[in-house]
C-alpha cells in the first residue's frame, strides 16, 4: 500500500500537458463500480456490493463504507457530503410500485433524506425523481408532481438538515420527449429553455461542458458529435462510449468500443480535444475492458474501471 502511495505521489509531480498521457501508467486503487472523485481530489468513491465506499487518497489511505442501499446514481456534493439516488420496487395491491428516493450521506455515515417518492410502475402517477448534475458542478434533481416537472438545486451550505432551493443560473442540457431525439439547453428549470439542435437528425445522452458554450451528444450512429449551443458542428469523434468532459471544457475522454453483437468484447480509453485533434489514446490491454472514465475536477489525472475484475485505476494524463 505505500508502494501505491509512493507512485501516486511521484506521479503528481510528472511532466505536464496532454502529450504525456501515453507515457503515465495507471495505479490501482481498489475495486467496485461508478468510481467518482471528490470535488477536492482527496478522495475517491465507488460502489461495491451496493454500499458506498470512500477511499482517501492522502497519507492514511483508508477505504470506508460510508452507505448501503440500492443506490441508482450517485455524485460528490463537497468534499464531505454524496447524493444518492435511491429506487426500490415491491409489490402492492395496486401494483407494483416503485419508491425512490434523493439522500444526502456524509462520510461519517450520517443520511439526511431531501425528497421521496413513491409511484407505479409505468404509469404517470405520483412523481419522478432524478438526481442531476448541472454544468457549473452544483447538483439537484428532477421531481416530476402532478405531471409537471419541477427542478430544485441542492444547498451545499454545512446545515444539520438537507436544504434545497429552486435552481435559477444553472444549464443543463436534455432531450425532450415532445420533440424526439432533439436536444434543448434549460436555464435552471424546465420552463426556461430553448431548442439548441435545429436539424432533422436526432441526438441522445447529450452532455454540457462545464463552460456552457457546448455539449456533445450522441448521433444515431452511435457517435459522438460536438457543437456549440448555436447548432454549430464542432467536430465528430467517431463511435464511442462512455464520454466525459474535462473541467475545462476543452477535453474529452471516451472509451472505443469493439462489439460483437451486443457485447463489448474490447475496449481502451482516448482522449480528444473537443475538435476531435490531439487525439491520444490511453490505454492498450486486450485482456481488459476499460469502463468509465472520468477526469479528475483538476483535469490531470483519470479515473476509469476495469469491467471484468471491477479493478479501480487511476493515470496522470497531464
Amino acid at each position: 500500500m505505500k508502494h501505491l502511495l509512493f507512485v501516486w505521489l511521484l506521479c503528481l509531480c510528472l511532466g505536464d500537458g496532454m502529450a504525456s498521457a501515453q507515457k503515465s501508467e495507471p495505479i490501482l486503487v481498489g475495486y467496485g463500480r461508478d468510481p467518482k472523485w471528490s470535488p477536492g481530489e482527496m478522495s475517491i468513491s465507488l460502489i461495491r456490493n451496493d454500499t458506498l465506499y470512500v477511499t482517501r487518497l492522502d497519507s492514511a489511505h483508508q477505504t470506508s463504507a460510508i452507505h448501503a442501499g440500492p443506490i441508482f446514481k450517485y455524485e460528490w456534493l463537497d468534499d464531505s457530503t454524496l447524493v444518492t439516488q435511491e429506487r426500490r420496487y415491491f409489490d402492492a395491491k395496486d401494483g407494483k410500485r416503485m419508491v425512490e428516493k434523493i439522500l444526502r450521506v456524509s462520510l461519517s455515515g450520517k443520511v439526511e433524506e431531501a425528497a421521496n417518492d413513491s409511484s407505479r410502475v409505468f404509469s404517470r402517477e405520483g412523481r419522478r425523481l432524478g438526481l442531476m448534475k448541472f454544468a457549473d458542478g452544483s447538483l439537484g434533481y428532477s421531481d416530476y408532481a402532478r405531471g409537471e416537472e419541477e427542478i430544485v438545486k441542492l444547498s451545499t451550505r454545512a446545515s444539520t438538515a438537507m436544504s434545497a432551493e429552486k435552481a435559477s443560473s444553472s444549464l443543463f442540457v436534455d432531450t425532450d420527449p415532445a420533440s424526439w431525439g432533439k436536444v434543448w439547453l434549460y436555464y435552471g428549470s424546465k420552463d426556461n429553455g430553448r431548442q439548441i439542435t435545429k436539424s432533422a437528425n436526432t441526438y441522445s445522452l447529450p452532455r454540457l461542458a462545464p463552460t456552457g458554450d457546448k455539449f456533445l451528444c450522441k448521433n444515431h450512429r452511435g457517435e459522438i458529435v460536438i457543437y456549440d449551443t448555436l447548432d454549430n458542428a464542432l467536430a465528430n469523434l467517431g463511435r464511442a462510449d462512455m464520454e466525459s468532459w474535462d473541467a475545462s471544457g476543452q477535453y474529452v475522454v471516451y472509451c472505443g468500443c469493439a462489439y460483437s453483437e451486443f457485447d463489448i468484447e474490447k475496449s481502451d480509453i482516448f482522449l480528444s480535444k473537443y475538435d476531435g485533434t490531439e487525439t491520444v489514446q490511453l490505454t492498450a490491454t486486450p485482456d481488459i475492458i476499460e469502463f468509465e472514465p472520468a477526469f479528475s475536477p483538476s483535469s490531470r489525472h483519470i479515473i476509469y474501471s476495469n469491467e471484468r475484475t471491477g479493478a479501480i485505476y487511476v493515470q496522470r494524463v497531464r
